[in-house]
Parts: structure tokens; C-alpha cells; sequence
């Protein structure tokens, strides 16, 4: 299939502006909400690991949300996840076998856990974080014990270990 010229010019505006689009929707929040990623303010929560959240138990984090005025929640515990140790075998209602071992990545997981003000319940979801001493990050948050006084909110982290 021959191309014309003007076909071509076309075909590559196309092409530049579908790469440039995402690139200009990154740097807005959309209408429902997704915080932005602004890479010059925001820490990569990759370089993050539980010991660097555990002297901060007891601090605040300002969360940023649609509302005006970012949300309030102090980190009160940092809880590390340890994976299930593999059988090599097995014997199960009277079947004796073999269960593969893990070769997938070996993973660090922690969890941490915050409580919020009274009233103000944050949904699930990713917002940007705040602190004075770590600078912004993103989380993905899930809400937990929504009867409680106090709202409280969870969000696990798991990095590949290299």
C-alpha cells in the first residue's frame, strides 16, 4: 500500500501527538481525582524500606486529596509481611508428593499502618503523601476498621530483591 505524502505528514502528527498526550495528562490530576506524579517533588518509594519508615512511628503525614485541605494521618505502626516458607514435600489425606519450591524473585513486604482524625475517612485509593522528613511519595492506601472512633488506613509495600 502506497502512501502519499500528505497521508504521511498526517500519519506523523498522529503518532507525535498521541506520544505527547500522556506525557501533558501527567502532569494534571484528571476528574476523578488521581494525584499527579511530579517527578522533581516526589521521593520513588522504591529506594523505601520498612527501616525507613520505623523511626517515624508517631509522625504525621499530610495526604493530599481532592478536598481543599490535605488530610491528616499519624503512622502508627510499621509491620513487616514475611512470606510463606515452601514445603518440598507434601502428605495430604493419606498423598505422599512433591511441591515445587518458590524460583520466583525473593521479595521484601511491610505494611504500614496509620490512624486519622475523627470523622474523616479516606477511601482506597493512591495519594500523594507528605512528610517533613521523607518529602512527597505515593501510596495506595485501603481503608480499615471504618466503625473504629478513629479511622484507620493500611498500605502495603513490596519490593523485589536484587
Amino acid at each position: 500500500m502506497a502512501l502519499s505524502r500528505r497521508q504521511f505528514v498526517g500519519l506523523g502528527g498522529l503518532v507525535v501527538a498521541s506520544a505527547v498526550a500522556p506525557l501533558v495528562a501527567a502532569g494534571k490530576s484528571d476528574a476523578a481525582g488521581f494525584p499527579s506524579f511530579d517527578a522533581a517533588q516526589e521521593v520513588p518509594l522504591q529506594y523505601m524500606s520498612a527501616e525507613t519508615f520505623v523511626p517515624l512511628i508517631g509522625q504525621r503525614f499530610l495526604v493530599h486529596t481532592n478536598a481543599a485541605r490535605p488530610v491528616i494521618l499519624t503512622l502508627t505502626a510499621v509491620e513487616e509481611i514475611k512470606a510463606p516458607a515452601h514445603t518440598a514435600g507434601i502428605e495430604h489425606f493419606g498423598f505422599h508428593g512433591r511441591v515445587p519450591t518458590a524460583s520466583g524473585p525473593q521479595t521484601t513486604t511491610f505494611a504500614l499502618r496509620f490512624h486519622g482524625q475523627p470523622g474523616k475517612y479516606l477511601g482506597q485509593g493512591t495519594y500523594t503523601f507528605e512528610s517533613s522528613t521523607l518529602g512527597k511519595f505515593l501510596l495506595f492506601t485501603v481503608p480499615a476498621g471504618r466503625g473504629m472512633r478513629t479511622p484507620s488506613c493500611t498500605a502495603i509495600i513490596s519490593h523485589i530483591v536484587q
